[in-house]
């Protein structure tokens, strides 16, 4: 009887030891067990691994999941070929509390990394990427601050909040719009099909004035400065000189028909009669007889 209320009681300190190790492994009642092959290990108190492999996730549920190393941290997967680990990414260990951890990324290939911050590259160049795009209905922003004005709205476009500068060569498959001025700082434009002002307003070449002669129009021409041509100039439409006219070379005059409306002072050439003329404000006057 004796040995008997022995064998009982310690039945029941063994049964109290395993009560309380199972209720150290969560906040709930629930073991922090998986259950089928790939469920997560749910981990409600702090947990130590020292060369244990995980088959499923590791899901920290609504909290942080925090790893906390000795040493350097090392993110190893399985080589499918050769079987063996592949160090992926490695965080350098015993920095000081003012300096920040340095992850090295191992010369592999990654399918792509999605960020839903931003990307800083700490002074260091970032090589060799397929593409880099925003998000859907948004476009990929350089610099932070500002929006756009212009309505990008596609992950393909991009947005430069600051200054852009392209060493070198621009290919512009489309239009480009400026808001400001052009300043080409002794480059050239060249192959253009055409360039034009905006809406109610002429192209200017330079600054600081404003047209005198109601220009309005895309594709007027407005030059503040002077304009020099050594070409040949075709000039269609009527010629309207509010200074002196002067002609370093020939003034050459080729119309054989009379011009109307006249107005005082207008010369023409009849190549018929091979005379010049010019109209007094009532009549054509020849300059010499013919």
């Amino acid at each position: 009887m004796k040995d008997l209320k022995i064998f009982i009681g310690f039945v029941a300190i063994v049964l109290i030891i395993v009560g309380s190790v199972v209720a150290c492994g969560s906040d709930s009642d629930t073991p922090n067990v998986p259950g089928a092959a790939g469920d997560p290990y749910y981990i409600g108190e702090d947990l130590s691994l020292d060369g244990v492999t995980l088959t499923g996730p590791i899901d920290a549920g609504s909290g942080t999941l925090s790893i906390i190393a000795q040493s350097d941290i090392v993110l190893r997967t399985e080589n499918s070929g050769t079987g063996a680990d592949v160090t992926r990414l490695t965080i350098s260990g015993s920095v000081a509390n003012s300096s920040k951890a340095t992850a090295t990324w191992a010369n592999v290939e990654h399918a792509g990394i999605r960020l839903n911050g931003y990307l800083d590259g700490n002074n260091k160049a970032i090589t060799a990427l397929d593409y880099i795009s925003g998000t859907t209905s948004n476009p990929l922003n350089v610099g932070t601050g500002s929006t756009t004005s212009h309505t990008l709205n596609a992950a393909n476009d991009l947005f430069v909040v600051g200054d852009f500068e392209v060493d070198g060569t621009t290919y512009l498959d489309s239009n480009a719009t400026v808001a400001g001025n052009i300043d080409m700082t002794n480059g050239q434009i060249t192959a253009l099909d055409y360039i034009s002002g905006t809406t109610g307003a002429a192209l200017n070449v330079g600054t600081g004035a404003a047209t005198s002669h109601s220009l309005d129009n895309a594709n007027d021409l407005f030059v503040i400065g002077d304009a020099e041509i050594n070409g040949t100039t075709y000039l269609d439409g009527n010629v309207t000189t509010a200074g002196t006219l002067t002609a370093s070379g020939t003034l050459y005059l080729n119309k054989s028909g009379t011009p109307s409306p006249a107005a005082e002072g207008m010369l023409y050439y009849n190549a018929t009669v091979n005379c010049l003329f010019v109209y007094d404000g009532s009549a054509w006057q020849a300059c010499w007889s013919y």
